[in-house]
């Protein structure tokens, strides 16, 4: 039975702190505005509960206890040249437990592009191999993560949309016998090797490191594999469809038992002279 993979949500918070579903903006004593309402509830983050706000260093207390700005008269000024208007200015009052200390605490790096920053993150964060992973309620703290809509890929968050072609799943290789030959016992003829190594045909999205692809002697690298000449044989073995992979170079041709490309001089000799013929993917 397959598990349908659910985001980690957070299972932790802080002493008088609740699990709500994140906002752009949270009712606090410095608030000017009116926070939008919750269109969906993608993700949850800790926060203060129905009823209390936060007071400005992450602590959530009632309205009536923020702080209060009172703003105190001074004496008009007695220059002619002065303004004559009341000069005034804003005196703040605070709780005593809510004076700052002496030393602040460093702000954390900033996440890289198409990131952000996540009170509790999940620990089993989608990546382009596996975009629907199972994972524990594990909550990670204070972690960059990729933002909605983008997902991980070689280290960066790239688009999901940007993730390359999963490997494609190769059928095993059929041997076509032409009606009018007799052949020897199957073991005598090992079956083709398949062309394992294999290059998503898709453009590299910017930024991301595409590794240096290697073929094995005297082949070399196509977006599609053309048919290729066999040893001893007068069909060619063929894809049914477009694969990148190796071929084999001019004036070589491919060994069906070791799956190397080698002059066709070099082709061991097959069972009483009998030809075959592979093609990859056909039933």
């Amino acid at each position: 039975m397959m598990l349908s993979a659910i985001p980690a949500p957070m299972e932790y918070c802080d002493p008088g702190k609740v699990l709500g579903c994140a906002r752009e903006c949270y009712p606090s004593c410095n608030q000017t505005k009116q926070c939008p309402e919750i269109a969906s509830c993608a993700r949850k983050e800790c926060q203060c509960p129905e009823g209390k706000v936060d007071s400005g260093t992450g602590q959530c207390i009632e309205p009536a206890h923020c702080t209060v700005r009172v703003r105190r008269k001074r004496q008009p000024n007695k220059d002619p040249l002065a303004l004559q208007s009341p000069v005034v200015r804003d005196v703040l009052c605070i709780l005593r437990n809510n004076c700052p200390t002496t030393t602040t605490a460093s702000p954390p790096a900033a996440c890289g592009a198409n990131q952000r920053r996540y009170v509790c993150g999940t620990a089993c964060e989608p990546t382009c191999a596996t975009p629907n992973p199972t994972c524990t309620q594990q909550c990670v703290s204070n972690v960059c993560q990729c933002s909605e809509g983008y997902i991980r890929y070689t280290g960066l968050c790239i688009p999901k949309y940007a993730c390359p072609n999963p490997r494609p799943v190769y059928q095993n290789p059929v041997i076509v016998i032409p009606p009018s030959y007799s052949y020897p016992p199957s073991y005598s003829y090992p079956p083709a090797r398949i062309i394992s190594d294999y290059i998503p045909p898709y453009k590299p999205y910017p930024g991301q490191q595409i590794p240096y692809y290697y073929c094995p002697a005297y082949q070399t690298y196509a977006q599609c594999v053309p048919c290729e000449r066999v040893c001893n044989s007068q069909y060619f073995l063929c894809y049914q469809y477009c694969v990148p992979g190796c071929t084999c170079q001019s004036g070589f041709v491919r060994d069906t038992v070791t799956n190397n490309c080698i002059p066709s001089y070099y082709c061991p000799q097959l069972y009483q002279g009998y030809n075959r013929y592979a093609v990859y993917g056909q039933k």
